[in-house]
Parts: structure tokens; sequence; C-alpha cells
């Protein structure tokens, strides 16, 4: 009896103590994360503020953007966070385990008087009024924000809309990497002569920070982002089809190996239909290889730095600078590599691929001209004699066909082409350049 009551108060003592002891290291962090958002390119931080008492917080900060407007001198934005310290928190989300957690609350400035940006403040009251975001820390230093937006249904004489709900969470782990999740339930627009109903947005992204800081502005991550969209279809008033599509999917994956990056792209369509055509299965898949990592730092460094003074043009040494890293950027052989672009139409089957790659050492962005010796590329191309036809196409076909650009078969027509040391062959013909 004697060790539960002793246990019992270690506990009770733990759960009285911790809250301090915590909320002195969550100040240290927000403070912390305060000085690298002060760096950021994008935001100005007017003031701030962190006012802590045992068992909670209230952090205050002031942002202005920092490129200027007609709108920017009055934009100031206003974000409260309200954090409630663990190990157990207590707040209106519900009670969870984390370091803290905290309810976020922006506010837009209002209008006061400016007719011209009437429409953007209006926006801006309905984010205020329809947006809520809450976060929290785990005990393993991962930061999640979980945000919504609530659905709307707005109408007046001419158009009728109704903007569906959004969900998604963003969580940051240990400052190195970023997760994230988003749905939208999309949105119905009925006009005076069409109607547009896209049936939703999700998306997922997996990143890990390969150079300069998340908070900052000037990080450069590898992972994989995706999205999914299930149906988009715009018709006219009377329900005749000008548009749709089903089931687009997108992903794309980065890498960085020896400083070099990767980047692979598939798009994935399953029908397209418009203006009386359509065609399915539809099929990208491209790379680009051998990217200088740290050149692409450098280079949106600059250009982030650039931003800072966008209203001025840029100069002969703010362009010779550009240039250069470019150059750097190429500066490994780089590739770009069209895997698979294909889709069904009635038809038969549309197919064609691409490769290429820069000899680096052969290529300058100061001189274009190099790139004739430096580029390798090959190609090839099929499709259906019998779409051309239907299209009647059939004429110009044949005029390439007899400058030996395609080869015509009874069912298919067919081009390759491969480019090297300055010097181009198609279907196995040198054709001249110039």
């Amino acid at each position: 009896m004697k060790k539960r009551i002793i246990g019992l108060g270690a506990v009770v003592a733990a759960v009285l103590i911790a809250p301090n002891f915590i909320g002195s290291v969550i100040e240290s962090k927000y403070k912390e994360n305060l000085l690298k958002v002060a760096n950021n390119p994008f935001v100005n931080i007017v003031e701030s503020d962190f006012k802590r008492s045992w068992f909670s917080a209230v952090a205050t900060m002031k942002l202005t953007p920092v490129q200027e407007t007609e709108l920017s001198s009055s934009l100031t934005i206003d974000v409260v966070d309200t954090l409630t310290f663990g190990p157990i928190v207590f707040n209106e989300s519900g009670i969870s385990f984390n370091l803290a957690a905290s309810v976020v609350d922006i506010k837009f400035p209002k209008n006061t008087g400016d007719v011209e940006a009437q429409e953007i403040y209006e926006v801006l009251d309905i984010i205020e009024k329809n947006l809520s975001v809450t976060t929290a820390l785990s005990y393993g230093l991962s930061y999640s924000t979980h945000f919504e937006f609530n659905e709307l249904d707005k109408s007046d004489e001419e158009i009728s809309l109704f903007f569906g709900d959004i969900n998604g969470n963003v969580t940051i782990a240990k400052d190195q990497s970023v997760s994230s999740d988003f749905s939208w339930t999309g949105f119905k627009l009925m006009g005076p002569e069409e109607k547009i109903d896209f049936d939703g947005l999700t998306m997922q992204s997996q990143q890990t920070l390969v150079s300069g800081d998340i908070y900052a502005g000037n990080a450069l991550f590898a992972g994989t982002v995706a999205a999914q969209l299930p149906k988009l279809s715009v018709k006219t008033i009377d329900d005749a089809e000008i548009l749709s599509f089903d089931v687009l999917e997108l992903e794309a994956t980065s890498s960085v190996n020896n400083n070099l990056m990767d980047i692979h792209s598939k798009y994935h369509l399953d029908a397209l239909h418009a203006q009386g055509e359509k065609a399915e299965n539809i099929n990208l898949d491209f790379t680009i290889k051998n990217l200088g990592a740290e050149s692409i730092k450098k280079m949106n460094d600059y250009l982030i730095e650039l931003s800072k003074t966008a209203n001025a043009p840029a100069n002969q040494q703010q362009i010779a600078e550009i240039m250069t890293m470019f150059d750097e950027l190429l500066d490994n052989n780089p590739e770009i590599n069209i895997d698979d672009f294909s889709l069904s139409v009635p038809e038969g089957l549309i197919k064609a691929n691409f490769y290429s790659s820069l000899a680096s050492d052969s290529f300058s962005v100061f001189n274009p001209a190099s790139a004739l010796e430096a580029l390798t590329a090959k190609t090839e191309m099929h499709a259906p004699s019998e779409l051309f036809n239907r299209l009647g196409l059939t004429p110009i076909i044949d005029i390439y066909v007899g400058q030996g650009l395609i080869v015509k078969s009874s069912t298919e027509l067919k081009a390759t082409a491969s480019f090297g040391s300055g010097q181009l062959e198609v279907n196995g013909n040198v054709l001249p350049l110039f």
C-alpha cells in the first residue's frame, strides 16, 4: 500500500512539475526557430513575444510579406499560438500525450476603404473565418501541424459555387524531414453557360532535408511527392461534354547521391475526353539525371536574394552569375530521358521514347553553339495509320513519308531519329541542319 502511495505521489509530482520544465524547453526551441524564420526571404517578423506560465504559454507574431506590392504595406498577419504543456495535454482538441500542443489563431487585416483591393480582403476574411490550425510537439521532437478549411457554398444571380472542405497534416521530424498528407473534396461551379465538377484531390509527400534550413526558406529536399485527382468534368449548361478525365495520378521522386540529384516523374491518366476525341491509359514517365545538388542550392539561394529586389531588373553581372551557376548545374553529364510516353486511342496505341545526354566537357552555357557537339539524343515513335486517316491528315503524312521523315506501313506510322557529333539522322538518313 505504501509503495502504491509513493508511486502515485511520484506520478502526481511529475504531472505537476514536468510542465514547467517542458515549457522552458519549448520556449528555447521556439526562440531558436524564430531566429531561423527571421532569415526567411518571404516574410518579415515585425514583432514577436512568448509569455509562459507554469502549464501553458501564448506565442505571438506579426508578419508582413517581404515582396513589395500595393497591398503588402498594409498586410500585417497576426499569429497567436496558444500552447499547453505536457506530459499530458488537455486542450480544446482533446487529450494527447505530447511535450506540447497548441491552437493557432491567424488574423488578417481588415479593409479600411481600399476599393481596388476589396476582393482580396474578402478572400482573406473567408480564410480567417474558415481555417483552423492545431499543432503538437511529440516526445521524439516531431512537430506536427493539422489544418482544416470548412466547405463553402456561395451563390449569386449568375454563379453557384460549392467549395469542398480541406484537411491536411504536416510533420517536421527533428528539423531533418518533412512528411505531409492533404485531401480536398473538390468543388462544383455552375455559371451561365458552363458547369465544372472537380471531384477532389489527395496528396502525400515524404521529404528528407539535403541542405539549407526548413524554417529559413532555403531548404533543398529529396524524396517523394504523389497526388491523385479522381475526376474532372466540364460541360455546357445543357450537359454537352466539353472536357473530362478520370483518375489522374502523379508521382515524383528525387534522390541525391555523390552530390548529384536525379528526378523521376510519372503521370498516368485512365481516360481523357475532349472535343469528341477520347484516349485511355495515358502515361508519361521521364527522368532527369546528374544535376549538381550544390549548384541547385547556390542557384536557389541567389534567386531568393534577387527576389527581395524583384521590382528592379536584373543587371548584366547578375545574369552572368546565374549563367555561371547554371553551367555548374550541368557539369556532370546530365541526362533527360522519356522512358514511356503512350496512350490508347480507338485506332490503336501511340507510343514514343526519348533519351538524351550532354557531354559537360564539351558544353558551355556561354557558348550555346557548343551544344551541337555536346548533345547526344535518340527517339522512336509509333502511331496507328488509321488515326490520321480519320482526322483527314493523310495528305500531310504522305508528304512527310516522301521526305523520309516518316515510315508508313499498312497499319502503322513509325519514325526514329538520333543526334550525335553535330549530325542528325532520321530513319537512317542523314539530314543537314543548316
